[in-house]
């Protein structure tokens, strides 16, 4: 029997976000006896740690380099010097190489091969410090790129991002979801249209953290036009972040507390998926969000702004608008995927079909550890 492969993953944090819910999948679903993961985090707690090390697994903790730049790296090559050995591989999940530290110094103090993972098409920053990050990412692409031995994407457009026209393989690991789970199902929305008192209302759905990137500000905008057209209406916003404070003043600066609902990160995400009649998702970019192809597995009529790769349109189901267009146009792009028919219930297989089902993401990545 082949020995157990070690692998330590970078790219946990402290928030419920896409990353983490696909990481964790990874997590609670690959076999134990094949592949084990331990996390090394920028946070002093991560989302989903005491599962993890109640599972046996380990979290290591750095300085973010955003809080102490010296000591982040000071405390990584303390790391890597103590486990020079520990792992087979290094799996670091980023957007950008702007901070390249975690996989060069890996490459100079451990034998770990290294996987870089790309799950973006942009900078995660803020407009103010985009430039820093732009021009850090081009100064470092050479040394990020020499550090990594593999390189993963979750789509096309997220590798070309991250690894420019590198001629080296770029291995697709798609953001697997667990069909069953979001198969559409008329008794769980019948029963939570009831709990949310929305039984002959029109409902709108988004999820993702609250941050620049996922553009919340245009949601509330593209509903308050819609409510104007359609008032029996509601807006269920999924998440947290660091935004949703100033989401919540908006929206009561526009009035329409009584029409939208913060709801937090929801672990029954899969069962809200099925109360909604449409999912909307305008962020300004995405390496391939996984809410909308589980979205596209509930049957739901999906718009997603064209910032978005079109790979996540795994079904006809979605349609894409640009940022540039107003509110207003958007509103009636809304009406217009509403009109139409949907047989719900056959998408699930339509996803699984297309290669997104979680089973053979997990299958797709035991066997790269394991016999690469």
């Amino acid at each position: 029997m082949s020995k157990t492969k070690k692998v330590l993953i970078i790219g946990m944090s402290p928030i419920k976000g896409g990353i983490e819910m696909l990481l964790m999948q990874f997590f609670r679903n690959i076999d134990r006896s094949q592949v084990q993961f331990d996390f090394l985090t920028f946070c002093e707690k991560c989302v989903f740690e005491d599962e993890i090390t109640a599972a046996g697994s380990q979290v290591f903790h750095v300085t973010r380099r955003g809080e102490n730049p010296i000591r982040n790296r000071k405390e990584l090559i303390a790391f890597y010097k103590a486990h020079p050995n520990t792992y087979d591989y290094i799996w670091y999940h980023l957007s950008s190489a702007s901070n390249c530290a975690p996989v060069v110094l890996a490459r100079k103090f451990t034998t770990a091969k290294i996987i870089c993972h790309s799950h973006g098409t942009s900078f995660d920053s803020s407009a103010f410090f985009r430039p820093i990050h732009l021009l850090l990412d081009k100064i470092n692409y050479p040394k990020f790129m020499r550090s990594t031995d593999y390189c993963f994407a979750c789509s096309k457009a997220a590798g070309k991002w991250l690894f420019k026209d590198t001629d080296r393989d770029i291995k697709l690991i798609k953001n697997g979801v667990k069909i069953e789970n979001f198969r559409f199902n008329p008794s769980i929305r019948a029963r939570l249209r009831e709990e949310l008192h929305a039984e002959n209302t029109v409902v709108i759905g988004h999820a993702g953290r609250f941050c620049e990137a996922k553009n919340q500000s245009f949601v509330i905008d593209i509903f308050s036009e819609y409510h104007r057209l359609v008032s029996n209406s509601l807006l269920l916003l999924i998440g947290e972040g660091e935004t949703q404070s100033a989401m919540k003043e908006k929206v009561h600066t526009l009035g329409l507390e009584s029409a939208v609902r913060f709801l937090g990160f929801r672990e029954d995400f899969n069962d809200l998926l099925q109360a909604f009649d449409l999912f909307l998702m305008p962020s300004l970019y995405e390496g391939l969000p996984i809410s909308a192809v589980e979205a596209q597995t509930a049957g739901l009529p999906c718009l997603l702004a064209d910032t978005i790769t079109a790979e996540t349109a795994v079904t006809d189901l979605t349609a894409f608008l640009s940022l540039q267009d107003s509110a207003a146009l958007w509103a009636l792009k809304i009406q217009e995927l509403l009109a139409k028919e949907v047989s719900r219930g056959q998408y699930a297989q339509i996803v699984r079909d297309a290669g997104y089902d979680a089973q053979n993401t997990i299958l797709d990545v035991t066997d790269f550890f394991c016999n690469t």
